[in-house]
């Protein structure tokens, strides 16, 4: 074993603090944080989980949970040599309070973040169509604007519209809407903020719009046209494309795996109630094995091209969930870019390689960043300008945030 030479802190999220002094039964992402702080010393790192709720900003002191033994152990902890930012923002509070956090503790010690947060999805939508390789596979989208926008595109839209929030995750907050070509009727079939599946009808168009521009309620949501991304079984499926860092600091293809959502659902979403299945069974079966090669093939060189486009634009990335859709005939859609991807489905699917492999390679990363920076340069070099919370809020617009992972 090497003796631990740096720190890592990893970040969640903790509702209140209900969980101190003593241990918790369990941490968000408990399996994942209990890996690293296995793997941490033979990359030469002291790690450790924290939740912004335990920094106290008068002290600079930070209070943490190690792992000892098979036990979460609370107590103090220092600032780390490098943040792994894994927090899953619920409201706007939450999110001011980590970031505020985040900046006192890089004033006190400048500390390296293993990744950069990607803006909301519109805005990366924008980006990437720009992109000639990358724009023949996105879903066209554009923000929604209200109800003469949605009855305008409906009217144009073979199979309906699919609408959804601009900063969501995990499925929350999608919206079907289509009309029956027999009957006439309008339907609405989604999932709330808590992931509950709804589903509605309505006899006039007018009384649909209105439904749905209740459900949005102001907030940012995309709107596209809704693809029939479906099975031979009628289920929805996507495929799960993990991008991460390597030990040299390239982008590597981790695993790819198949999502399956029960049939009548509008999302594969593991956290929705989806399933997981091997891709390239999967897909053999779908597509049989000369066009499931061509297939995985661009789906491995699309998602290194997106993860270098996302990287060059927004700054250093160490991780992507990229999820597409596939069309029968085979039409690629890249429809998520998630910049904190889970990685449950690989456990799901019992593939050990892949699973270790999606724990190692952010220490490996991690390691490399450290040692190409021989000395923490001092806090006064990056002192934030301006360090108020007001300050933090304005570099930060809620519009333009997004942290997905599934």
């Amino acid at each position: 074993m090497n003796e631990p030479m740096w720190t890592l802190g990893i970040m969640v999220r903790l509702s209140n603090n209900k969980e101190t002094p003593t241990a918790p039964l369990r941490l968000p992402e408990d399996r994942f944080c209990r890996a690293l702080c296995r793997n941490g010393e033979k990359h030469g790192f002291d790690v450790f989980v924290f939740s912004a709720l335990h920094y106290d900003s008068n002290t600079g002191r930070l209070q943490g949970y190690r792992l000892k033994g098979n036990d979460w152990v609370y107590g103090r902890c220092p600032l780390p040599d490098v943040l792994y930012d894994r927090c899953i923002y619920r409201t706007r509070s939450e999110r001011i309070r980590c970031l505020a956090a985040v900046a006192d503790m890089n004033n006190r010690r400048a500390s390296i973040r293993l990744a950069s947060a990607l803006p909301g999805k519109l805005e990366v939508y924008r980006l990437l169509s720009q992109q000639p390789f990358i724009a023949p596979y996105l879903p066209y989208s554009e923000r929604y604007t209200g109800k003469k926008q949605l009855k305008r595109r409906l009217a144009a839209a073979a199979h309906g519209l699919f609408l959804k929030p601009d900063a969501g995750m995990q499925g929350r907050g999608v919206i079907r809407l289509w009309r029956n070509p027999v009957s006439g009727s309008f339907h609405i079939q989604g999932r709330d903020r808590m992931n509950r599946p709804y589903s509605s009808t309505y006899t006039e168009a007018g009384s649909c719009l209105a439904a749905v521009d209740r459900i949005i309620a102001g907030r940012e949501y995309l709107i596209q046209p809704f693809l029939r991304l479906i099975d031979t079984q009628s289920h929805p499926f996507d495929v799960r494309v993990l991008v991460q860092k390597n030990e040299a600091g390239q982008w590597a293809i981790t695993g790819i795996a198949v999502r399956s959502g029960a049939a009548g659902s509008i999302t594969a979403n593991l956290h929705g109630g989806g399933g997981a299945k091997a891709a390239e069974s999967t897909l053999n079966g779908m597509f049989g094995v000369q066009k499931t090669e061509s297939i995985l093939t661009r789906l491995r060189v699309l998602s290194i091209r997106t993860a270098e486009r996302l990287e060059a634009s927004y700054g250093r990335l160490l991780e992507l969930g990229l999820d597409y859709g596939i069309e029968p005939d085979g039409s690629i859609w890249l429809l998520e870019t998630n910049s904190k991807p889970g990685r449950s489905i690989f456990l799901l699917l019992d593939q050990r390689e892949i699973a270790d492999l999606t724990v190692e390679r952010p220490l490996a990363y991690a390691r490399l960043l450290c040692s190409r920076r021989r000395l923490i340069p001092s806090p006064s070099k990056h002192r934030m300008k301006n360090n108020s919370v007001d300050a933090i809020e304005k570099s930060f617009p809620e519009e333009n945030f997004q942290e997905v992972h599934s």
